[in-house]
């Protein structure tokens, strides 16, 4: 229930609901509106922390590509150079010693 309550439909529904409340009860109708204020306070903030942590969450992932990028480019060129220079990184034998 708190699920809905605190999701943007809930929000929607609660600040409807208050201002039909204050259109129907006027005795009611400061605190309907308050609570309506209050709803569109919290959907506001609410969209805009998502926008704001989704913006944020896809830079780290841009950035962790743009990492994976140079570590695969400079691993690629170590292994080029290896090969090159005719032996094998990691070979505790050595086979290729002449």
């Amino acid at each position: 229930m708190l699920d809905f309550i605190f999701s943007e439909w809930g929000m929607v529904t609660a600040g409807a609901a208050a201002l039909a409340v204050a259109w129907f009860f006027p005795p009611f109708r400061q605190a309907a509106i308050t609570v309506a204020i209050a709803a569109a306070g919290l959907l506001t903030a609410r969209h805009i922390g998502r926008r704001e942590g989704a913006a944020r969450k896809q830079k780290e992932w841009d950035d962790a590509i743009v990492r994976d990028v140079q570590r695969g480019e400079a691993a690629r060129r170590d292994a080029e150079r290896d090969v090159d220079a005719g032996r094998v990184r990691g070979d505790e034998w050595d086979r290729d010693r002449r």
